[in-house]
Formats: structure tokens, C-alpha cells, sequence
């Protein structure tokens, strides 16, 4: 065997020129393939999939009967009214939460830290349940300070590293609008890829601090996640994103993302008494000349709503078809390339036949050589995806102005080992396979033909 690799390795250097263009070209098909569908992949994972089943959110629509609703992300948010029926209907589920996005400046009473601008989620603490958020530091708020409406808050590792140099900090206090917020916990989003609690699923920013409802109510916390109201004139006439939080509590405007976890062995039966509870509440409510819509209610599980994310990623399954489009058109260029190299190496051939090697020592000379080759390129392509996925996450960063959070941001770009195994399998079969024509070509070469004269 040490034989005839050796003389593979003399039948690379024959034409170095023609291997060298083999290996730059498959290594371009396989940086594409590994660099798309290694973002693709870590694009559309779940972020809590073992909650694929047992996560709902829903969505009351109090929109006009002339407002198209196709799917969840035109779908309106919870208003206070509708929000507060469903808290006093004592339905049965493990957790409810609600939230919104609001955003602020956060620095330190003392200035010692330059501030920060955060976006905030004003909220329950049943979403730190909801979440599964790992605690670092301290917990979550309890009861009576999320009735109360206290100044409390509980800070991601992220803006805790900026103020308080990842040290505990809990007890601490944090400054927002002039006012002292307490620390009450500090939780590490760094492995959430995307940020579904608000259903946005941006994966360029996690919230660094989460404060109660009602206390965001009291400071009247501007909403900058989805807001809509039931027409545009209402949504002028009071300014839901920074108008009064009082006024807004009595418009129909939706601002509110709920999320309901259910136990999975009664999961159904607990789902089915909710959407009993709905049904009535809407005609209660039709009679006051409300929910007029065709489409009146909005169900999606956890893992529903990765499946709609992967339809929504368009561009990223449109370059991914086109990474694979290329690939194939790579393997063609190498089948070229291979007849033409082992065209070129006729007489070496032929010569090795006149030694006394069979047709199958030739072909497996050239299968080794053809190994190698393939060994190279997947060298390389690894490579070049590794240079890819960074070039392609700074891009990202820059376009944000490298204001987003780049551990979060990392992770949709980075390189994926699993992936790679799978790949580079279906790399050397596939490369295999195409050589199979250029191998037998060459295998049939007649001695006396080409060693004549």
C-alpha cells in the first residue's frame, strides 16, 4: 500500500498546476457550502426546543374587519384590557407572563461608568420561568415587589460587565431617568441566539434589564417593541409608544406579548380550557361592538414558531440553494479537470502498465490521487469558511455599528463541527462518485499505443 501511495503522490506532481486548479476549486464550493449552511442551521435552531411543546403564545384581534392578518408577525399584541381579563379569569397553566419592549439610558448615580443605552423588557417575574433564565447572581424579584411596583430590576451579564465589572452586584443600584433601581439578579443571555421573549427573534441584541410591570407603568417606559391600535387615527390621536401609560390602558392598542407554559402531561386539556375561556371572553366582548375580524385568535407553540421562522428566512435559503448549485457545478469543473490531468498523464500511465500493473492498480492509484486532492481542498475550504463566518460576523457587527451584543451575534456565525463531519462525508463520496468516469478513462489507457516510437 506504501507503494502505491507514493505513486500517487508522483502522479500529483506530474501536473502540479492542474491539482493545484482542483483544489481551488472544489475549496471554493465547499467554503460557500459549509458557510451558508452552517448560518442557515444556526439561524433556524430553537433556542429552548426542548419547550418546542409545551411554550404557547397567543393574540386577540380587535383590528377593523378590513385589516389584512396573514400570520403571527401582523398579528396584534395584548391590550391592558384584554390583558387583565385573562389574569383575573383564573385559567389553569404552570406560567403566564407578559412584556414589553421599552429602551433607556442606565448608568451609575456616581457617574463612575459611562452609561449605557439598553433595550428593557417591563415584565413579570414568571418570565424568568418562561425563559428558563440561569441566574449568575441573586434572583428574581418576589411578589410583592412586582406588586408594589418597586424599583427593582434584574441586569443580563452583559450591562453588569459594563457597570459593575461582572462582579456581584446585587444589592447595588442602577440609575434610570433620574430614579435609583435596586439589583435584584443578574442572568446570562449569552446562549440565547435570538431574543424571542418579545417575538421579535432578533439575534443582534438580548435585553439587559428586566423591570416589573408596574413599575414600568409608573415611570411611563416608552414602548418601542410592536404597537398597533385598532385604526391610525386612534394611534395618533394618543401616542402609544410615549404617550400616558393611562391612557393607553383604556385604548384599544396592543402592546403586550404573552406566553403560557403548560404541563405536558395535561398540556391539551389546560390549552383547550384557555381557548373555551377565549371564545366566550370575544363574545362578551362582540356585544360591546369589539372583535369584529374574521381572524379572531392566534395560537403558536414554541416550536410552530421556528418552522414559520425558517419560511421567513428567505435570502439565507435563497444562498443556500445557490452554495449548493455552486458545489455541483464545482464537482463538474473536477471531472474536467481529472480527465484532463490523467489525459496528460498518459504515458506515466502507460508505462506503469508496461511494468505490469492491472487495470485496478491503476485505478486505485488515481482514487488515492484523487483522496488527496480532495483531502487538500477540504483543508483549505475549512479554512476559508473559518475566514468567511468571522468576515461575515464583523459585516454584521458593522452594520449595527458594533452596538449589538457580539457573543449574540457570534453564535448565528459560527463554525459548526457537527456540520463539518457531515459535510466533508458527503464531500468524499460525492468527489469519489465523480471520479469514477475520469478513474475508468484512464485505466483503459493501452501501453503500446502511447509508449510506441
Amino acid at each position: 500500500m506504501k507503494e502505491l501511495v507514493m505513486l500517487a503522490w508522483q502522479g500529483l506532481k506530474q501536473k502540479p498546476k492542474l491539482s493545484a486548479l482542483m483544489v481551488i476549486n472544489l475549496a471554493v464550493g465547499i467554503t460557500l457550502m459549509l458557510t451558508m449552511s452552517a448560518i442557515v442551521k444556526q439561524s433556524s435552531s430553537e433556542v429552548i426546543g426542548y419547550k418546542g411543546d409545551s411554550l404557547y403564545t397567543a393574540g386577540l384581534n380587535y383590528f377593523d374587519v378590513d385589516e389584512d392578518v396573514n400570520d403571527f408577525r401582523q398579528f396584534p399584541r395584548w391590550t391592558y384590557q384584554d390583558a387583565q381579563a385573562l389574569q383575573q379569569a383564573n385559567l389553569p397553566y404552570e406560567y403566564v407572563s407578559f412584556n414589553y419592549t421599552t429602551e433607556f439610558i442606565v448608568g451609575l448615580a456616581d457617574n463612575s461608568v459611562r452609561p449605557i443605552s439598553v433595550e428593557a423588557s417591563g415584565t413579570d417575574s414568571g418570565m424568568f420561568n418562561v425563559l428558563d433564565v440561569p441566574f449568575i447572581y441573586g434572583t428574581a424579584w418576589n411578589a410583592q415587589s412586582e406588586k408594589s411596583g418597586e424599583a427593582i430590576a434584574v441586569i443580563s451579564k452583559h450591562a453588569n460587565d459594563h457597570l459593575f465589572g461582572g462582579v456581584d452586584s446585587v444589592g447595588q443600584f442602577i440609575q434610570v431617568q433620574g430614579e435609583q433601581i435596586r439589583v435584584a439578579g443578574v442572568v446570562d443571555l449569552t446562549r440565547y441566539k435570538r431574543r424571542f421573549q418579545d417575538l421579535s427573534f432578533s439575534n443582534n441584541y438580548n435585553h439587559d434589564v428586566f423591570i416589573p410591570l408596574n413599575y414600568a407603568y409608573a415611570q411611563n417606559f416608552p414602548r418601542t417593541g410592536q404597537v398597533t391600535c385598532r385604526t391610525d387615527d386612534l394611534y395618533t390621536t394618543i401616542s402609544p409608544r410615549s404617550g400616558s401609560i393611562d391612557m393607553l390602558k383604556s385604548a384599544e392598542c396592543g402592546y403586550l406579548t404573552v406566553w403560557f407554559q403548560y404541563h405536558n402531561d395535561i398540556e391539551l386539556a389546560q390549552l383547550a380550557e384557555l381557548k373555551a375561556w377565549l371564545n366566550n371572553y370575544i363574545k362578551q366582548q362582540q356585544a360591546l361592538g369589539r372583535f369584529q375580524h374574521k381572524n379572531l385568535t392566534d395560537f403558536y407553540s414554541m416550536g410552530e414558531l421556528y418552522i414559520l421562522i425558517q419560511r421567513f428566512m428567505a435570502w439565507e435559503a435563497i444562498y443556500l440553494t445557490f452554495s449548493y448549485l455552486l458545489f455541483g457545478i464545482c464537482l463538474v469543473n473536477t471531472v474536467g479537470i481529472l480527465l484532463a490531468k490523467f489525459q496528460a498523464n498518459r504515458k506515466l500511465i502507460s508505462l506503469y502498465r508496461a511494468l505490469g500493473a492491472n487495470q485496478s492498480v491503476i485505478m486505485i492509484i488515481h482514487f488515492l490521487e484523487i483522496l488527496m486532492l480532495t483531502l487538500a481542498a477540504v483543508v483549505l475550504g475549512f479554512i476559508l469558511a473559518f475566514a468567511g463566518l468571522e468576515l461575515m460576523f464583523h459585516l454584521r457587527m458593522y452594520q449595527t455599528d458594533y452596538m449589538a451584543i457580539a457573543e449574540q451575534v457570534r453564535q448565528i456565525y459560527q463554525f459548526d463541527s457537527e456540520l463539518a463531519l457531515v459535510t466533508t462525508l458527503g464531500i468524499f463520496l460525492a468527489v469519489g462518485l465523480s471520479g469514477l468516469y475520469p478513474v475508468y478513462r484512464s485505466s483503459r489507457v493501452s501501453p503500446a499505443s502511447e509508449l510506441r516510437g
